[in-house]
């Protein structure tokens, strides 16, 4: 089986204005006017990014491979992170009405998304631990949803790792949500920080409100 995680968020963002130089179609200069329209979502735009990943998921005899998975979800959260144009809730679904007032752009209540996630990663990681018969504390290696460093070392600091046991990109690339566990872990593997036997729990969050965790054994 082949697992996908893959994400265009660019193309949600307000570049409607500059958008060609972005793109590298026009090396023109921006006007303050298109500057000052994108301004306005610039804390989301710094955030997001475009990623991809993959990986092949096989039945394999042994002790190896994914050892438990838990998944939770909550639409009472719906609105804490979401968008309120291009979407099934209206018809049709993009209109250049919608795109002109910005609701194609993400929307984010980013104090309870920030409560939400230093909250609820770690107990999906305690709770699948539990169901394993492991501890928190054996794990060799913890990889949390890229969202931002703040999330990452509230998850970390929660669940009283050390740092070096939960790594992140997110410095790199930004939130490429979907793709950012398969691109960290790709580059644990590359950077030799996964090995044979090590026990690796990953976990995420993201709109709905979803959110779990998945136990490994490399």
């Amino acid at each position: 089986m082949l697992l996908v995680g893959a994400e265009l968020h660019t193309g949600f963002m307000p570049w409607h204005l500059g958008w060609d130089t972005v793109i590298g179609e026009s090396n023109r200069e921006v006007t303050d006017a298109e500057k000052a329209e994108n301004t306005l979502s610039r804390d989301r735009t710094v955030l997001f990014g475009d990623g991809a990943g993959a990986v092949v998921i096989e039945a394999r005899p042994g002790r190896a491979g994914l050892l438990k998975t838990l998944l939770y979800t909550d639409g009472t959260g719906a609105d804490v992170l979401t968008m309120k144009g291009a979407s099934f809730k209206t018809r049709p679904f993009v209109t250049p009405a919608q795109i002109a007032a910005g609701d194609t752009i993400p929307v984010m209540q980013g104090k309870e998304v920030f409560r939400s996630a230093v909250t609820l990663m770690p107990q999906a990681v305690r709770e699948v631990c539990a169901s394993a018969g492991v501890t928190v504390e054996s794990l060799d290696l913890v990889l949390v949803h890229q969202a931002n460093l703040r999330i990452i070392e509230g998850v970390q600091k929660a669940l009283c790792l050390p740092a070096e046991k939960v790594p992140h990109n997110i410095e790199r690339y930004g939130n490429t949500t979907a793709a950012t566990l398969p691109i960290l872990y790709h580059e644990c593997l590359e950077n030799g920080l996964v090995k044979p036997g090590m026990l690796i729990a990953f976990t995420a969050l993201g709109s709905g409100m979803h959110w779990g965790a998945s136990l490994y054994r490399a």
